[in-house]
């Protein structure tokens, strides 16, 4: 059985800790979600939600101006952070677990908070509007902030000081390092996403192909595959290397907020105003499974619904 962590929080005031997991049987695979903690304490929408890497913690942040760190074998809050202007929009841990960085949607500025002690370490300043997304370097040494100001910007974490501005026009909605660190993806809602070199920032790679804004990107596990949500409805794969779309993932019609891959990367989960879906990246498997179940001719929309295809794969 394989086991995920997932959580559902925004747009609602409540974030509930989910278990998905897949069970393997001979007549194919399936997944079961178990309800794990409910979270208690924010009084307004919970906007970003974190697991610590030692996933013995989770951090959130709401409208209602704070943001906070939970236990999550009890679901007991265990530090209130209250310092930004407005709401708190976006909430990462270090890589380590010692950090947390918070970011807000009027004070323009990302901050660095000491999780054992709740003490504020560092202010980053220099983003010209709102900061609504906010990532550390694999190693830590990083941060990586999208603003609505047309830009994302590197950051040194020992002196809080700006290393680079990177221009994206729109609001860099998604900002994502690679695994190995050399690499950061960013995305916005003028449907553009671009791959940069993280270190000196040269731009490597641009491309498109979604119809609205663009509000989570992600690189998968190994590095080789880019995933991102769309507003349009779809989340999409890409190949991180050369831009070329790799599969569309249809929904319901309703727009995707965040994406995420499951730590062995077979796995995608999308989170939406609906709810939570899970996509198997397997499409090999499905398509196999479908055949040997299905004799007819399979309809268009079967093949957008089951297979994430805009186009029916050859019966045998």
């Amino acid at each position: 059985m394989v086991s995920v962590w997932w959580m559902i929080g925004e747009s609602a005031t409540v974030p509930e800790v989910w278990q998905i997991s897949q069970k393997m049987a001979s007549a194919g695979n399936s997944y079961v979600a178990e309800k794990l903690l409910t979270l208690l304490g924010h009084t307004d929408h919970v906007r970003g939600l974190a697991y610590s890497p030692d996933e013995s913690r989770i951090a959130t942040s709401s409208f209602d101006g704070t943001a906070k760190v939970w236990d999550v074998g009890t679901g007991k809050e265990l530090l209130t952070i209250g310092a930004h202007t407005g709401p708190v929009v976006w909430v990462v841990f270090s890589r380590d677990g010692s950090q947390l960085a918070t970011t807000g949607s009027e004070d323009d500025k990302i901050r660095i908070w000491e999780i054992k002690t709740g003490k504020e370490t560092l202010v980053l300043e220099g983003h010209q509007s709102g900061v609504p997304i906010a990532t550390f370097s694999p190693d830590g040494t990083r941060l990586a902030t999208g603003s609505d100001d047309g830009s994302a910007r590197i950051w040194d974490m020992t002196t809080g000081k700006e290393l680079f501005s990177l221009n994206h026009p729109g609001t860099v909605f998604g900002v994502a390092f690679s695994p190995d660190g050399k690499r950061l993806a960013t995305a916005s809602n003028t449907e553009i996403i671009k791959v940069w070199d993280a270190f000196p920032g040269e731009e490597m790679l641009s491309f498109q192909g979604h119809t609205s804004s663009i509000v989570s990107i992600t690189f998968s596990p190994d590095g080789t595959r880019l995933a991102t949500a769309s507003r349009d409805g779809t989340a999409k794969l890409w190949d991180a290397t050369s831009g070329q779309e790799l599969l569309t993932l249809y929904g319901s019609g309703v727009g995707i907020c965040c994406v995420a891959f499951s730590p062995d990367g077979t796995l995608l989960f999308t989170g939406r105003d609906d709810g939570v879906r899970v996509y198997t990246l397997q499409i090999e498997d499905l398509v196999a499974l479908a055949q040997s179940r299905l004799t007819r001719t399979w309809t268009e929309e079967e093949c957008q619904k089951y297979l994430h295809s805009r186009v029916c794969p050859v019966s045998p």
